[in-house]
């Protein structure tokens, strides 16, 4: 190995740890901006909830508009739901939760993909299109809401904490 692709590895190196650094510093910001929302437990939780909901379905870059409507509708905490979508969309989550969107709806459906794709296999591919975009749609649907009834839970039980304990603290 010469010097360059040394050199060239280190660099990589060194970026994708400050991005990965970056991330977790705003993930953080966001994850006490939201137990120092106002609200009730359930608000928070169910507006977050949604947030992780439409933040890993796909929704083309519509995500707000429809989470700004659903707040309307269903009462929640709005900054919640934005933080959530937030925190589940990231460059460290969004290429897992499309590979498990995938394996989930091949689980459900019983049609195998394979995500190596070859030249050969493009066509195969793009001539089933309908059949992968199902496949990965059914898959995503049920990460999308297997991970936001988690995440009502989870976030319910922390903010719970976090206010007990800053209630005795008081």
């Amino acid at each position: 190995m010469n010097v360059t692709k040394i050199f060239d590895i280190i660099l990589f190196q060194n970026i994708v740890n400050k991005l990965i650094k970056k991330i977790f510093k705003s993930t953080k910001k966001l994850i006490l901006k939201l137990v120092k929302s106002r609200g009730s437990l359930h608000q928070i939780a169910l507006g977050f909830a949604i947030g992780v909901f439409i933040g890993v379905f796909p929704t083309f870059g519509l995500g707000l508009i429809f989470t700004s409507a659903l707040a309307v509708i269903i009462r929640f905490n709005l900054p919640a739901s934005i933080i959530g979508g937030a925190v589940s969309t990231n460059p460290l989550t969004t290429p897992l939760c499309i590979a498990a969107s995938y394996k989930i709806g091949e689980l459900i459906t019983g049609t195998k993909i394979n995500l190596k794709i070859t030249d050969s296999e493009f066509v195969y591919y793009v001539s089933n299109f309908k059949k992968f975009g199902l496949n990965f749609m059914i898959g995503n649907f049920v990460l999308s809401l297997c991970l936001s009834i988690i995440s009502y839970f989870a976030v319910k039980a922390i903010i719970a904490a976090y206010r007990k304990k800053h209630k005795k603290l008081n």
